[in-house]
């Protein structure tokens, strides 16, 4: 019941009516469970920190575009092979990774509707 009355914010929330990629629950899951036990770091590489993706446990998650996109593209590595995840966790779980990644990283977001 609780889910369902958080859920019904997104009726008057207009910018979530027409969201990219498919819903999955199997990465809605996994992304929960991330945010449960892992913090947000930046990635660096060789001419600086990527902008946009995030690493979060052993996964690199897209964290721009929101909410049309937002977090969406999972890149993983695991063994040195890589694997991209191309869906999207529920509006819910956008929201709370929003509020992590500005938390963990103390990154000042632009669009806040």
């Amino acid at each position: 019941m609780n889910t369902f009355l958080r859920n019904l914010q997104f009726i008057f929330r207009p910018e979530f009516w027409n969201l990219a990629y498919e819903y999955c629950p199997v990465w809605d899951k996994t992304l929960n469970e991330l945010l449960d036990n892992n913090r947000f770091e930046k990635i660096k590489c060789y001419s600086g920190y990527v902008d946009g993706v995030y690493a979060l446990g052993d996964y690199h998650i897209w964290a721009e575009n929101y909410p049309y996109a937002y977090a969406r593209n999972c890149f993983i590595w695991k063994n040195d092979k890589r694997g991209v995840v191309e869906y999207r966790p529920s509006r819910l779980t956008m929201l709370r990774m929003r509020e992590r990644v500005k938390k963990d990283l103390n990154r000042r977001l632009a669009f806040r509707p």
